[in-house]
């Protein structure tokens, strides 16, 4: 069976075409940062942020509070792998109280409150990440670490430009900082999106799992604040907006797909994410008919191309008798 990647395959499951658990990469979910430790030049990952290292203290702190600190990070570390995202956030609390200084550790709150779908408190959190980083680099220019963070509080609140220019700022002014560099040539701006949409994702699934909707809406809705033609999350919003009863702006939401899978196969006719989205998307706007024009017109005109001929074979069908995509179709 032809494989191609989805978004938020693991609950929606809504490509019949698409084991759950593909691994290929999606415009929807792009390439998982790793660390936000003081080192590193990208942010805490979708699925697990990095507990943050210890930033420096603006006061002393007691071997008592260190121990505790350094205990809280490990709590954080193991309650953040099993998921328990509840409990990891506790353990950061007990991190900012003593350390409200740790922009790191507010930065990694931030990200567990979108997991938790705690919008306003993960907006806090991010709040406080942009005022200590830009605290911590007006002490020390050359500080990565806070540079990083406040690249990635800039773009949560939609401030991707100054971010970018931020990031430029910093190459400029710091010319032997060969880390700064790097991020500058490489636009870790672009990295830090990729892992805030990650982010995003992950705090989407948790609300699907749970059956809260609306919440899962919105954070999708923020995605497309970062890219207006992503043509998955668009997808993905409309079939939630079915399941919340909302057909018109369902409607909206697969026409919005449409339009963008459609654009980027005009762009590259080889980008078969947004042909089997647009498949997708037609049948889920009950035009099912006009599925199976497209792929025969598709397999037609790219005879060479094996996968496409083998979709124009069984795609349609596979897609209308999965169970789920029959949740999703408009009347």
């Amino acid at each position: 069976m032809h494989k191609t990647a989805t978004f938020l395959i693991s609950m929606l499951c809504l490509a019949a075409l698409t084991a759950c658990g593909d691994k290929k990469t999606t415009p929807a979910s792009a390439p998982a940062s790793t660390s936000a430790s003081a080192s590193a030049s990208t942010s805490a990952p979708a699925s697990a942020p990095t507990p943050a290292q210890a930033q420096a203290p603006q006061r002393n702190f007691t071997q008592i509070e260190l121990l505790q600190i350094e205990n809280a990070r490990r709590t954080a570390e193991r309650e953040l792998f099993i998921k328990n995202y509840a409990a990891a956030e506790e353990a950061y609390a007990t991190i900012t109280k003593i350390n409200d200084a740790d922009f790191l550790a507010w930065h990694n709150t931030g990200v567990i409150r979108m997991f938790l779908g705690k919008t306003a408190a993960a907006g806090d959190a991010y709040k406080k990440s942009l005022a200590t980083s830009e605290a911590a680099l007006a002490r020390d220019a050359n500080n990565q670490g806070a540079l990083n963070t406040r690249l990635q509080a800039l773009i949560y609140f939609n401030r991707v430009q100054e971010a970018r220019d931020a990031l430029a700022r910093a190459a400029k002014d710091n010319p032997g900082n060969a880390a700064y560099q790097e991020m500058s040539q490489k636009d870790a701006v672009a990295t830090f999106v990729a892992s805030l949409v990650n982010n995003y994702t992950e705090g989407a699934r948790q609300k699907v799992t749970q059956k809260d909707y609306a919440a899962a809406e919105e954070m999708l809705l923020a995605i497309t604040k970062l890219n207006d033609s992503n043509y998955i999350v668009w997808r993905e919003i409309g079939v939630l907006r079915v399941w919340l009863n909302k057909p018109s702006a369902a409607r909206d939401a697969y026409k919005k797909s449409l339009a963008a899978s459609e654009a980027a196969f005009a762009k590259n006719a080889g980008d078969q994410n947004a042909l089997v989205t647009r498949l997708q998307v037609l049948i889920l706007l009950n035009r099912a008919q006009d599925a199976r024009d497209v792929i025969a017109r598709v397999a037609r005109d790219n005879p060479g191309n094996a996968a496409y001929q083998e979709l124009n074979k069984t795609a349609v069908d596979t897609l209308l008798a999965q169970p789920q995509m029959k949740t999703a179709i408009l009347p």
